[in-house]
């Protein structure tokens, strides 16, 4: 563990580069047999269901909500195949069953272009959100 002169926490490493640093990741079990478990993985892009365990490795576990005001995810081309074009009937269906918002935010970001949300809440009181950033 180390704490830089500039307020960084590093736990498994001696050159933090956020406030908060732990590198790595650990195979974590959700759900138990008979709980159906749902998860939208990012690495493949696909959403799944399972009457559980779903198994997947993990960078943190938290036992309760997590609130934050901006999430970043990468997303590596490296690790893709058979990337074509997705033909609008594919996602149209989407589209047509989600309220399409586009909104600015109050606490300006120093950044051009407005936040466009789809937002959908199934028949499972699952809500899904997609966010594109749209520069005008």
């Amino acid at each position: 563990m180390i704490l830089t002169t500039t307020g960084r926490l590093g736990l498994g490493t001696t050159s933090p580069s956020a406030p908060l640093h732990v590198p790595g990741s650990n195979s974590f079990v959700f759900g138990a047999g008979g709980t159906t478990v749902y998860r939208l993985r990012t690495d493949s892009g696909a959403t799944e269901s399972a009457l559980g365990p779903i198994t997947y490795s993990v960078a943190g576990i938290f036992g309760g909500y997590i609130a934050c005001t901006a999430m970043a995810m990468t997303s590596d081309r490296r690790l893709k195949k058979n990337i074509q074009s997705c033909p609008i009937d594919r996602v149209k269906r989407l589209y047509d069953s989600c309220e399409v918002k586009l909104y600015d935010w109050i606490e300006s970001e120093n950044k051009p272009g407005q936040e466009i949300a789809l937002n959908q809440l199934s028949n499972s009181s699952t809500l899904i959100t997609v966010e594109y950033r749209l520069i005008i």
